[in-house]
């Protein structure tokens, strides 16, 4: 029986000590991709990515994302929109995936691409979240139709009471204030969503 116990607590802190040793080295291969991201050394990137070791210990999904960094940097078009089917294609759960799809969409919407825009809002609202469609349904209709008419909506949202992201809800508030030409409003908003966004960062930590 001892002798059984022994192997068992052999196995155990060789099993630990594996993954103590993985963990170490993950993230020094974390630091040095980022690394290189951060000071344009994409040869290296490239380098290190191909590599069986940092294959094996970081997930695909995390390697998608490091290489998406890059491909908005110089990446083309067809290269841009490529590699964000690649991350989300990558994603192993449905948190992943909203992130990825909300990172895509903001993108395009920054970019003014109606049909790309269109596309990922799609996907997002698939999702079911409805926080999260109320969200791609409002910023679309006002970078993209240019439009503030939705307005009065998210003005009575506000005003109902303890509004979840509220920081999130201000900016979007601003912006149609802003499509209206209404500085003193746009600016009061964007104020007040710069406050509540620092403000929760603090509660985060």
């Amino acid at each position: 029986m001892k002798k059984y116990l022994i192997i068992t607590i052999i196995v155990v802190a060789a099993t630990f000590g594996l993954e103590i040793l993985a963990s170490i080295y993950r993230r020094r291969y974390y630091n040095q991709l980022i690394q290189a991201i951060s000071t344009k050394n994409y040869e290296e990137f490239d380098r290190l990515s191909k590599k069986k070791t940092v294959r094996f210990l970081i997930p695909k999904y995390d390697m998608e994302y490091l290489k998406l960094n890059i491909v908005l940097e110089k990446g083309s078009v067809t290269e841009i929109r490529d590699q964000y089917r690649h991350v989300v294609n990558s994603c192993t759960n449905i948190r992943q995936k909203a992130d990825i799809l909300m990172n895509a969409f903001d993108y395009y919407v920054s970019k003014e691409d109606k049909e790309m825009a269109r596309e990922y809002a799609k996907e997002i609202t698939a999702l079911g979240n409805d926080e999260l469609s109320n969200y791609v349904k409002r910023l679309y209709d006002i970078k993209i139709n240019k439009s503030a008419k939705l307005l009065d909506e998210m003005l009575e949202e506000l005003n109902s009471g303890y509004v979840r992201n509220i920081w999130q809800k201000e900016m979007l508030i601003s912006q149609a204030y802003e499509l209206k030409g209404e500085k003193e409003l746009q600016e009061k908003y964007e104020k007040l969503s710069r406050q509540h966004f620092e403000e929760e960062m603090k509660q985060r930590g």
